[in-house]
């Protein structure tokens, strides 16, 4: 018999429902629902907490999605949702508690990992986050690239993005070697092996069940990555941050004669308190 994986204990953002007659989860509204949910977290200070995002389509059985949470052991302790899903978090809590985990608290806002509560914003489209309007999302194969060190905020909300932009596999590939040699304080830097695991865990947790998680390391700087040499990615996610890199991306698949890709862009995670954004640079600095 299989063993249950020891519980974890998380916060779930039960995002925006959608119908199963529209096979398009990721939408602006979805985009936006994550981002304000990401960023009250950032923004209260506990960038690191475990806040997993679940798209629940309304055919769903709740006892599926629960015995789903359970068996990978989450057991969340508190659901966070947008206010058409109010119906859905308290079907899930129950759901929870019928499986055996204790059942989660009903929040329309955040809990951190220190137990405090941070209100959650009204979702409100960021400046800085766009999803092509042509774009069928998902797409069968997305990609995406990152460092990855020390999960914050921000990374959690680009992985959740990509993970719900793909309906088949996910390319993550993780900067190392040439391409990290000059971050600042780089020999505290985490082991790729380490980085890699920590994504590819969470956008599985986040993912559409079966979702093939794929990581790669990305080395060189003067080497074309996946996503502009796979005919088959259909869409690449970045942050707003590294919006030139992905138009570069989109040149090069066009002069090898490949499709081309949605682009969907990603809005920055503030640190509140005047901070400017969350970084791995910071949370280096601080142990």
């Amino acid at each position: 018999m299989r063993a249950r994986p020891p519980p974890r204990s998380t916060s779930l953002i039960l995002s925006l429902s959608f119908s199963p007659a529209d096979p398009t989860p990721l939408a602006p509204p979805l985009l936006a629902s994550l981002e304000a949910a990401y960023s009250a977290l950032g923004g209260a200070g506990v960038p690191t907490a475990d806040v997993v995002p679940v798209v629940t389509a309304t055919a769903q059985a709740p006892a599926d999605l629960a015995a789903r949470l359970v068996g990978r052991g989450d057991v969340p302790g508190c659901v966070v949702w947008s206010p058409p899903d109010a119906a859905a978090a308290t079907a899930l809590a129950d759901a929870l508690a019928a499986a055996g985990a204790p059942r989660p608290a009903l929040l329309p806002s955040l809990c951190g990992e220190d137990g405090r509560v941070m209100a959650a914003p009204s979702p409100q489209p960021s400046s800085s986050s766009s999803i092509p309007p042509t774009a069928a999302l998902p797409v069968a194969r997305a990609a995406v690239g990152g460092t990855f060190d020390r999960l914050h905020a921000g990374h959690r909300l680009l992985l959740a993005v990509s993970a719900l932009a793909a309906s088949q596999s996910l390319f993550i590939g993780v900067t190392d070697g040439a391409l990290v040699a000059k971050k600042a304080g780089r020999a505290h830097l985490q082991p790729y092996a380490s980085r890699a695991a920590a994504a590819a865990s969470f956008a599985a947790a986040v993912g559409l069940p079966g979702l093939i998680i794929e990581t790669s390391p990305l080395t060189d700087p003067e080497e074309p990555t996946a996503a502009e040499t796979d005919p088959g990615v259909g869409a690449l996610v970045v942050s707003a941050e590294t919006v030139a890199g992905g138009q570069a991306i989109l040149a090069g698949r066009a002069r090898r004669g490949l499709p081309p890709l949605a682009l969907v862009v990603v809005g920055l995670v503030g640190a509140g308190g005047g901070k400017g954004k969350v970084s791995s640079t910071d949370l280096r600095d601080a142990e």
